[in-house]
């Protein structure tokens, strides 16, 4: 504590933990029974023979750079074919090859050979470029199809395995916190930086005394901190990653508390309301209050029986707020923030189509 006055003074410094090669890489023999003491043959590096792999020529190095060039090789093509069927898979709900972390004889067959090879030869060919890969797969016809159902293909192919609809998909927890901000204008789209951690002289992060402090972020949520002590509350509610285990896909709860969060938490609140003094000064009326949230919201024009439903709830709820000793434009904020925050409550916001 005596320190705290003069450390905080003293800015923090920037620090980062790193890995370097050791001064001497070598071949490790094997410990018999896991004992360090009772060494064995000594192996020479490689990688897994099975994927293919070969062994690591004499560079006096680690051979993590070779590892990186046969990853990368074009006659392994099992790299390009996993970064393909990943990328699918975040699009469609579901990749080419269902079991995403299996490629093995246990796991699916792909239901589109062709088309798997095909993007991986793109995708190598194209010098790897992500961008380009989400830019094939994003305008073609099976990605821009709706997702409504045909009884005749339905018969046929329940399970969609043959992409003649789009796959209905909820949004993620990254993807609604996100979506939320930017219809209320909210959303800081500046790069990330580092989180205020305590002063490194003041805080010693000892096992003990663990770090579990949780930052507000008006960022991209990709950018908010996570630590594997501790999940982020949010994150956590709406099935967001684990950073103590690694996983292929996540799986989507419908919970109670989620509908609560999207009712009552102070965020849903804050944004709402951001949202409705955006409609109010966007259009005169109800009719062009209605479609500019509509169209914000749901990515669509409001309906006439929409409109109609949405003057009678907000001229009520108005009322009921000046009856409660709401003044002035005021009572219809509220009115509508209530009327947003239903909306963004709702299927048809959470749910692509």
């Amino acid at each position: 504590e005596q320190l705290r006055p003069v450390a905080e003074r003293v800015p923090a410094l920037e620090t980062a933990y790193a890995i370097s090669e050791g001064p001497n890489p070598h071949d490790a023999k094997i410990q018999r029974m896991g004992e360090p003491r009772n060494l064995g043959a000594q192996v020479r590096r490689g990688f897994l023979q099975i994927l293919g792999g070969a062994q690591v020529p004499e560079s006096g190095g680690s051979g993590r750079l070779e590892l990186a060039q046969w990853l990368s090789d074009a006659k392994n093509p099992l790299t390009a074919r996993v970064m393909v069927n990943r990328l699918w898979h975040y699009h469609f709900g579901k990749g080419l090859v269902t079991t995403t972390n299996d490629y093995g004889v246990r796991g699916a067959a792909p239901t589109h050979p062709e088309l798997l090879d095909y993007l991986a030869a793109q995708f190598m060919d194209g010098g790897w470029r992500v961008k380009d890969l989400h830019r094939a797969i994003m305008l073609s016809d099976a990605y821009r199809r709706g997702s409504g159902d045909m009884a005749a293909n339905e018969a046929i192919d329940p399970q969609n395995s043959f992409l003649w609809r789009q796959n209905r998909r909820r949004l993620d927890a990254e993807q609604l916190s996100d979506s939320v901000r930017l219809i209320s204008a909210s959303l800081d789209l500046s790069r990330g930086e580092r989180h205020p951690f305590p002063n490194e002289r003041t805080y010693f992060y000892r096992q003990h005394e663990p770090f579990t402090e949780v930052y507000d972020n008006k960022r991209r949520t990709v950018y908010a901190m996570q630590q594997r002590i501790q999940k982020n509350p949010y994150l956590d509610l709406f099935d967001g990653p684990d950073g103590h285990v690694p996983a292929n896909e996540r799986k989507a709860t419908t919970t109670s508390l989620q509908a609560l969060y999207l009712m009552n938490s102070q965020f849903m609140h804050e944004q709402s309301a951001a949202i409705s003094e955006r409609l109010l000064a966007a259009a005169p009326d109800v009719v062009g209050r209605v479609k500019w949230v509509h169209e914000r919201v749901l990515g669509r024009d409001a309906t006439a029986g929409e409109i109609t439903k949405a003057g009678e709830f907000v001229g009520k709820l108005t009322a009921q707020h000046r009856a409660a000793g709401c003044a002035g434009s005021l009572c219809e904020q509220r009115a509508w923030a209530s009327y947003t925050r239903t909306m963004l409550s709702s299927n048809a916001f959470l749910f692509i189509d």
